[in-house]
């Protein structure tokens, strides 16, 4: 039974058949847990995945391009009185895209949302985990209808968090992003916008 290890996409059917033999909780927690809790995990963990692709692509494609860049270049200064032309479209080519590359990771920081993501699922599986087994908190509940009360609150709690950490992010890229108007501009220039805290 692979359910999940980490790296790895989560399996739903898997944690689904997990929560369809909790025999001490009613169906409408079960359905809860799937429509929330499980939810939430295959949401992240579908996120950290699709980040992971994207970031090791774009490093790979700056890496590689960052090698044979060089070489190439080298090849063209080895033959002064007649460079190769498609050498040096390729070089061109190629340093385009190692700067296209580079611009977009450091735009969207898809390695940054990979191991939040990530960290996301690690924080929602171990509750859930703690929650199946009834150990670690939940070990003096005598059952998982008693102590579901506590993991629902647990698992909110984590997801808000999640969901601050995202907000303090895109803020904080936001403010990086934001060109500052003159300073020589007047107050009246310059309409006021408010953000949600």
């Amino acid at each position: 039974m692979n359910i999940y290890s980490s790296g790895d996409e989560v399996n739903r059917e898997e944690l689904e058949k997990v929560i369809n033999q909790l025999t001490t909780l009613d169906e409408v927690h079960k359905q809860f847990l799937k429509h929330r809790w499980l939810h939430h995990v295959m949401l992240s963990s579908q996120r950290a995945q699709d980040s992971y692709r994207k970031y090791h692509i774009l490093r790979s494609i700056v890496v590689i391009g960052g090698v044979l860049i060089p070489t190439l270049v080298s090849l063209n200064i080895n033959k002064p009185e007649a460079p190769d032309a498609l050498v040096r479209w390729i070089t061109v080519g190629l340093g385009l895209l190692v700067a296209i590359s580079a611009a977009l990771e450091g735009i969207f920081r898809f390695g940054d949302v990979w191991r939040e993501e990530q960290r996301a699922v690690e924080l929602l599986l171990s509750e859930g985990w703690r929650f199946f087994q009834l150990s670690g908190q939940y070990s003096t509940k005598r059952n998982h209808q008693t102590a579901y009360s506590y993991f629902a609150t647990q698992v909110e709690s984590l997801i808000l968090r999640e969901v601050e950490s995202y907000l303090a992010t895109a803020k904080e890229q936001k403010s990086i992003n934001t060109v500052e108007p003159e300073a020589t501009a007047s107050p009246e220039a310059v309409p006021e916008v408010s953000v949600p805290e």
